[in-house]
């Protein structure tokens, strides 16, 4: 139940901050003042969030390089298994592990709520260049754009895994590079299961011979 105060500045990260007690970690002034970011040349992720009461509040998380073999290549900004991401900017993570890295901004592995938050320039080498949503992830009022994905590969903006909602948000200029019609969905992917609603979906691409360049859907 306590609270964390970070005053401005930039914090460059020697190894990923993991977050598993009910405590909210919130910035002074928002996320444009308050960067935290990793440090090379090691490679990890910036958050691991794993405690249904924590929160992340009003921080820059940028330049996370989740590598290696599941789950460490996966989630390079915040990786999360419970709790709460709000009001942050999630910019410039890449998450790769031989096509096994998912979600290169944020990964919901099990259930969370990213909200308020603007998801950009992130990467991955599978799915979900900006997030991926495994069965009970939220993600509301965001903006998620300019997310990537590689050749053969799905959901550039958002990836959805048999749930997950997507509600309220802005998802603009992502891409997948597709390469064949089983791969795609340049702004979004739901793979067996998952909802987009209330949402602006535009300016999406999927590459190739990729399907969806907005939305693809497949069960």
């Amino acid at each position: 139940g306590e609270t964390v105060w970070i005053t401005n500045g930039t914090y460059a990260i020697t190894n990923q901050i993991t977050v598993n007690n009910g405590i909210t970690v919130r910035s002074t002034n928002g996320a444009a003042g308050t960067v935290v970011r990793r440090a090379g040349p090691g490679n990890h992720r910036i958050f691991c969030v794993s405690h249904a009461a924590a929160v992340l509040d009003g921080l820059t998380i940028t330049n996370g390089a989740a590598t290696g073999s599941v789950p460490t290549c996966q989630g390079a900004g915040v990786y999360m298994t419970a709790g709460t991401v709000q009001n942050c900017i999630i910019v410039g993570n890449a998450a790769w592990g031989g096509n096994l890295g998912y979600g290169g901004g944020v990964h919901i592995a099990v259930t969370g709520t990213v909200q308020n938050c603007t998801i950009s320039g992130n990467t991955s080498d599978k799915y979900g260049g900006g997030i991926y949503i495994a069965t009970n992830g939220l993600v509301r009022n965001c903006v998620i754009r300019n997310n990537s994905v590689g050749m053969y590969q799905s959901g550039g903006g958002v990836f959805c895994y048999m749930g997950g909602v997507v509600e309220s948000c802005v998802i603009v200029s992502n891409s997948a590079a597709g390469g064949d019609s089983g791969h795609g969905g340049g702004g979004v992917r739901l793979y067996w299961g998952g909802t987009v609603r209330n949402s602006l979906v535009y300016a999406n691409t999927a590459n190739g011979n990729g399907a969806g360049g907005g939305v693809y859907c497949w069960s």
